[in-house]
């Protein structure tokens, strides 16, 4: 059999663009489409449009699909919004159908040839949209760089979106200061998922330079990251664990020269606590050695543990990546004697950039560090708390892109917990960690 080559374009029938159904559309009775039609009857142009819509809607829907053993990766290198058959991609977002279209921009893009940006002609009050629908076959995260340089006194703001609910809500800390990094979502299940970038501008107008850049988005199913050779994956959930699986797995426990104690049996949590014999006293569990996880920030690492504290008093916790020192790295960091927020920090050569997130620890909270780097811009660390990036009013969660890890350091994933005051235990409970990468040198990292 000749397989037939794929239309460039999908049939539509009795459906405008904008999914309002044709005038002469009538849905048969249940007796009629039980028999369809029988010999010597008459049809009827509004039973035919019916059924031939409703072949449409169904085929739109296998037209968005992402195939289950495959990635996809937009890099806006033809255009904005991209071209295909099914209509994925608009500009502006059908949800928001009153705001100015997205563009392609090709002066200093985040990577290739061009990058989808606000629209040039935005001014004071207006905002700008880019929106994508997308049927997943398979359980997938979705994930993209930005590249944001916004007036954030007055209330800019670059927005994501996933099923009409805001997951990210990025600004900048100053005005002349770069916001950039690489924004990964939860798994969203399998089915029909849409997303919305939205550049919303406050009641002046622009800064030098603004930017609200969105590069390489990526679909990856969760299934990729066990059965392609180019990746690393960890996903640990600690059930069962005892003491010989740190020096014979891939963990190892590590300390400030007192150690502590690392306690779980059968239960899928890991209880870290820090020795009490000097103020100052930390413990923490990380890869045997950084080298075992290549994700330095030009492997787009990625990391979540499940996390709870025992108590926020004469503490600090930590969770992210690091070269196995204190010196080089990015976290979420909780610290007793700074605030009582998580706050995002950058370290590089023992040089550290803190951000406050305004969103205090809370029982067990998600947190989720995410890199980027050897980009041509868009470089950068962030976090989310529970799948989420949307900072108290004035904070953020971002680290600096003026005092970024680079893609050169051999980074692994860590989490830790040590007194501050006085030297006394203190602990935090572990449920999981998952983190993957890209391997360096690895080609067709998301296909």
């Amino acid at each position: 059999m000749t397989v037939p080559t794929k239309p460039s374009f999908l049939a539509r029938w009795a459906r405008t663009l904008a999914g309002v159904t044709g005038a002469n559309v009538t849905t048969p009775s249940s007796g009629q489409q039980d028999t369809g039609w029988t010999v010597g009857q008459q049809g009827v142009s509004s039973y035919e449009n019916w059924k031939s819509q409703n072949v449409y809607d169904w085929l739109s829907q296998v037209a968005l699909a992402l195939p289950s053993a495959a990635g996809f990766l937009q890099g806006f290198e033809a255009g904005v919004p991209p071209t295909d058959q099914a209509g994925a991609w608009a500009a502006p977002s059908p949800r928001y159908g009153s705001d100015l279209a997205y563009q392609r921009d090709t002066v200093n893009p985040i990577s290739g040839t061009a990058s989808a940006n606000r629209n040039s002609g935005q001014t004071a009050n207006q905002n700008s949209s880019l929106g994508f629908d997308l049927f997943l076959l398979a359980p997938s995260r979705i994930a993209f760089v930005f590249d944001l340089l916004c007036n954030n006194s007055q209330g800019d703001h670059l927005d994501f979106f996933v099923d009409g609910v805001q997951v990210m809500k990025a600004s900048t800390v100053a005005n002349a200061t770069v916001s950039a990094g690489r924004f990964v979502s939860d798994v969203l299940r399998e089915g029909y998922h849409y997303f919305d970038w939205r550049f919303v501008r406050g009641a002046s107008g622009s800064v030098a330079s603004e930017k609200a850049r969105v590069d390489l988005v990526g679909v990856t199913p969760e299934s990729a990251w066990l059965d392609r050779a180019n990746r690393t994956i960890i996903d640990d959930d600690f059930f069962g664990y005892n003491a010989g699986l740190v020096t014979n797995g891939i963990w190892a426990a590590v300390n400030s020269g007192n150690a502590g104690t690392m306690v779980g049996g059968n239960s899928t949590l890991l209880n870290i606590t820090s020795a009490s014999v000097a103020i100052g006293d930390w413990q923490a569990l990380q890869v045997l050695t950084p080298s075992f996880f290549p994700g330095n920030s030009s492997g787009f690492p990625f990391a979540e543990a499940l996390i709870g504290l025992a108590t926020v008093v004469n503490c600090f916790a930590e969770f992210g990546f690091w070269d196995g020192t204190v010196n080089n790295g990015a976290a979420w960091v909780y610290d007793s004697a700074v605030g009582t927020d998580w706050r995002f920090k950058t370290t590089v050569g023992g040089v550290t950039t803190t951000n406050p997130s305004g969103i205090v620890p809370s029982g067990t909270q998600r947190l989720g560090v995410s890199g980027v780097g050897g980009l041509t811009n868009g470089n950068g660390w962030l976090g989310t708390i529970n799948g989420q990036m949307i900072p108290a009013a004035g904070a953020n969660h971002q680290g600096s892109t003026s005092n970024n890890p680079g893609s050169g350091l051999a980074i692994g994933p860590y989490i830790r917990v040590g007194s501050r005051v006085a030297a006394v235990g203190k602990a935090l409970s572990l449920d999981y960690l998952r983190a993957n990468c890209f391997r360096p040198g690895g080609t067709g990292l998301f296909a």
